[in-house]
């Protein structure tokens, strides 16, 4: 399991900040929120960022998408890739610091720490560590300076291994697990059980859901469960027959993933009431006549569902755009139920609806502030740090007032009258 994220000099995060799933174990409330993966470490199930716009929040999550993507892929670098890091353009020393990423992990009986230092030619730094215990000695698995690299004691089957082969924009963890070391691939693994989706690009993972739908009955059952405990009037869901002209009209992502002879129209089906009182059953095209949000719904079902299924760690990006806030709170829901969250996966998801402060059914810790500060850089915060917050606090209202920072200062509204637009 995900227990924390530290990024520093990437975008509009200058300074080193932490995004940390660990519960406060002073807060009792919502404790079903809290699974225990090892003894005297409590983990939330999800946690909810908020901010005003241009904030950072956004750049929380590409964070750790590139630190995913290096990792998955640096192993593939000739010697001429470049690491394409985004430094932090608002600090004057940004484009000469390296980037630093940082993540911890449970994996089986141990937590791991990983992370490294970038720039756009080179690794400058990297370091794997790993402890039996939550507070208790981190032990070296392997450290790097530039191309020198240390290997630990606890790592023997690492020791073996010539790094003169290592080229400076790859990752030594990438290298390792290229060359079958158990512990880096139990490290890469968990690196490739982290998912990240748009929530207003969702339109991307439609093909997952229309495959599930064509070729395996069991998920589609579970596709069209989803959907109707957020819409109880949806009976069903399908593909039937569309002019190839306009199937082409379809975007390539999409029809690359549909098996060939099976384009067609994605329906809704409904149950509605006729005028006579009586019931009828009706096809609703998806992209055609259904909204935006039951379109984002059926798009991200199979990729939300196949994420719970899997224990992942999930980050998504303003999650609630073009949802009602009971449905957000449905969404974020399946993951905080441990009886419906089987694998303990978690989700940190970046949005501005309010409503879950009051109505989500969060802890306090489950709470993360990004606020940009006077030089333009972001900074990030837990609600839990600010004192004096209790449980029984009007959160919503606190944070609308201004109270916790991390909202949009607005003008008088007055100023802007000599500027009206003919």
């Amino acid at each position: 399991m995900f227990i924390d994220f530290s990024v520093e000099n990437f975008r509009s995060f200058s300074s080193r900040v932490t995004l940390s799933v660990e519960a406060v174990t002073a807060f009792k409330e919502e404790a079903q929120n809290v699974v225990e993966p090892k003894k005297a470490l409590k983990l939330l199930r999800s946690a909810a960022v908020y901010g005003a716009n241009s904030s950072g929040k956004t750049n929380l999550v590409l964070a750790m998408l590139y630190m995913k993507g290096i990792v998955l892929n640096s192993s593939k670098h000739s010697s001429v890739d470049k690491l394409k890091v985004d430094s932090c353009l608002l600090s004057e020393d940004g484009e000469k610091r390296p980037s630093s990423f940082e993540i911890r992990f449970v994996i089986d009986d141990f937590i791991y720490r990983y992370g490294f230092q970038v720039t756009r030619d080179a690794v400058v730094s990297e370091w794997l560590l790993r402890s039996g215990g939550v507070r208790g000695k981190e032990f070296i698995l392997f450290t790097r300076e530039g191309q020198n690299v240390s290997v630990g004691d606890t790592f023997s089957d690492a020791k073996e291994v010539d790094f003169s082969e290592l080229l400076p924009n790859v990752l030594c963890l990438s290298f390792l697990d290229n060359r079958n070391k158990e512990v880096a691939k139990a490290v890469v693994g968990q690196f490739s059980n982290i998912a990240l989706f748009s929530g207003v690009i969702e339109e991307t993972y439609q093909g997952q859901t229309l495959e599930d739908i064509l070729n395996n009955p069991a998920n589609k059952r579970a596709i069209l469960k989803l959907l109707t405990l957020a819409d109880g009037s949806i009976v069903d869901v399908g593909i039937r027959p569309m002019p190839l002209g306009i199937w082409e009209q379809f975007p390539r992502k999409i029809r690359d993933k549909v098996p060939t002879g099976s384009a067609g129209d994605i329906f809704i089906r409904r149950q509605v009431i006729s005028k006579d009182g009586g019931l009828r059953i009706m096809d609703f095209s998806l992209g055609a006549h259904e909204s935006v949000g039951t379109q984002k719904l059926f798009n991200l079902a199979t990729p939300w569902l196949r994420s719970l299924a899997r224990g992942s760690v999930v980050f998504v990006d303003e999650l609630e755009a073009s949802l009602h806030p009971l449905l957000t709170r449905f969404l974020v829901h399946l993951f905080n139920s441990p009886e419906l969250n089987h694998k303990n996966a978690q989700l940190v998801f970046v949005t501005h609806d309010t409503n879950l402060l009051t109505y989500g059914g969060f802890r306090r810790d489950q709470i993360w502030l990004c606020e940009k500060r006077g030089d333009g850089t972001s900074d990030l915060y837990a609600l839990a740090e600010i004192a004096k917050v209790r449980k029984n606090d009007k959160i919503e209202r606190n944070y609308l007032q201004g109270k916790y920072g991390a909202i949009p200062f607005f003008g008088g509204i007055d100023s802007f009258e000599e500027y009206q637009v003919t």
